[in-house]
């Protein structure tokens, strides 16, 4: 299937203006609410959520990233244009190398309690990986970005 940007990237391509929400004259960000969150799933005991489609879902995940221990964004530059990925497969691994979460994302944004330590984070797109580490602590979101050019 194609879109009008091209084939399409790990499932989808979502335009960066569908997922950012536009900011308020104030300066803040409209529809943050819970309701627009999509579910809270859980995996080996690791509560997760992922999704950012459309500028309400994607407000409110921003929203309440500070209540997750890791956030991981997942974007890739096509044509020169940023765009963000959906259906990307994402592994987490512990320190020790043991998958603690591995999901396929139904947005660009993955939020994931876990507890602290250092952790992994692989995707695949286009048929390559990306990867970075992040140290978690508690009380702060460690932030991933993970970008596909």
């Amino acid at each position: 299937m194609k879109t009008e940007w091209g084939a399409p990237l790990c499932g989808a391509i979502l335009a960066a203006y569908s997922v950012h929400a536009m900011p308020a004259p104030d300066g803040t960000t409209t529809a943050s609410t819970d309701s627009a969150l999509p579910a809270v799933q859980t995996q080996g005991g690791v509560p997760y959520l992922s999704g950012g489609v459309g500028a309400d879902e994607s407000a409110a995940i921003r929203a309440a990233t500070a209540r997750y221990a890791l956030a991981v964004t997942l974007s890739a530059v096509e044509d020169g244009h940023a765009v963000f990925l959906a259906s990307a497969p994402v592994t987490v691994t512990d320190a020790s190398g043991i998958a603690v979460l591995d999901v396929t994302t139904d947005g660009p944004y993955l939020l994931a309690d876990l507890p602290p330590g250092r952790y992994r984070i692989r995707a695949r797109c286009r048929d390559q990986e990306r990867d970075a580490e992040a140290t978690l602590v508690p009380g702060k979101t460690a932030q991933v970005s993970l970008i596909w050019k």
